[in-house]
């Protein structure tokens, strides 16, 4: 009987141990991630992440993404963690971080998705939140279909400011 209650808090324990030292993996990515954003090396942050990153979203799409959260908030200073999570599956663990980061410019809300095996990390998943950022990745034709009537359009280039009239409704 005391083999049955053993076995299990055998395999409890193991998987703590494992738990902690995915997480300080995990950990260490983020900051190496951190490094890299302040160092402007967008190519190597997702030249080195997981296939799966890879296959979600174009190089463009991320290397635009870095670069307004690089332009827009500055360097990045420290964060505030707001949770984590680990699940076991076949060949590793899924890390997941979630952090109120801390730029010279603003706060971004980020949260990572890192697979861990063999004591190394890989960028799966990597969404943030800050109006600031968003407002960035916006093209000047966004921004003006999405203001209010009338709106002011800036045109890029030139710095001008312009109003414009209400688009005219579409009559039958």
């Amino acid at each position: 009987m005391k083999a049955l209650i053993v076995q299990p808090l055998v395999l409890l324990a193991i998987a703590g141990c494992s738990a902690g030292q995915d997480r300080a993996v995990a950990e260490r990515a983020v900051t190496e991630f951190h490094h890299r954003l302040d160092a402007g090396q967008f190519h190597e942050i997702y030249a080195s992440a997981s296939d799966d990153f890879r296959a979600a979203g174009t190089e463009a799409a991320a290397l635009r993404l870095l670069g307004a959260i690089h332009n827009r908030l500055g360097l990045y200073e420290d964060a505030t963690p707001r949770g984590w999570r680990i699940n076991y599956g076949g060949g590793g663990s899924t890390v997941s971080l979630s952090y109120v980061s801390h730029f010279m410019r603003g706060n971004l809300g980020e949260d990572f998705t890192f697979r861990v095996a063999g004591g190394t990390a890989s960028l799966v998943g990597y969404h943030v939140t800050s109006d600031a950022v968003m407002a960035a990745l916006q093209g000047p034709a966004q921004r003006a279909a999405d203001a209010p009537h009338p709106r002011v359009v800036v045109e890029e280039g030139d710095g001008e400011a312009a109003a414009a009239p209400p688009p005219a409704a579409a009559t039958r």
